[in-house]
């Protein structure tokens, strides 16, 4: 499987990031255990909870089963495949942990790794550009369209 395959295997279809602690659902479906719990507590009021993945429902708040072996294929993953080179500037969207950016867009003043890059608005007003921190102060002539 190609790098990037097994890449999109490892994210956390709620943060979009690589997984960080994984546990699995009753249904089978992995999450990041901070993601996962931050969507249950919201469906708690609601009486009912169901998996953000497949809308499979449950009664009671389903019990996260640690997957180790998740764990370990994405430490394996990311000692093999090291982040591209920090620019010290980190993805506006990814609160919880710090992601280095990739790409910066004028339009939107924001900072975006490769995952939340790839979901970005492609219409021609957003213009992208090398990360920055200084967003306001890029010159036109300097940027480059993607």
């Amino acid at each position: 499987m190609a790098s990037a395959d097994l890449r999109k295997e490892l994210e956390c279809s709620v943060c979009l990031n690589i997984y960080t602690d994984p546990v699995t659902l009753r249904c089978g479906h992995n999450f990041c255990r901070d993601c996962i719990g931050r969507v249950l507590d919201t469906q708690e009021e609601s009486g009912g909870y169901s998996c953000p993945e497949c809308r499979e429902e449950f009664q009671e708040c389903p019990a996260l089963r640690r997957n180790i072996t998740q764990r370990n294929i994405v430490e394996n993953f990311q000692s093999t495949h090291p982040e591209q080179e920090e620019s010290g500037v980190f993805c506006t969207h990814c609160i919880h942990t710090p992601v280095p950016a990739v790409k910066s867009c004028l339009l939107c003043e924001a900072s975006l790794c490769d995952n939340h890059l790839r979901v970005h608005s492609k219409s021609p007003e957003h213009v992208l550009c090398d990360p920055t921190t200084s967003l306001k102060d890029r010159d036109a002539p300097s940027i480059r369209n993607y």
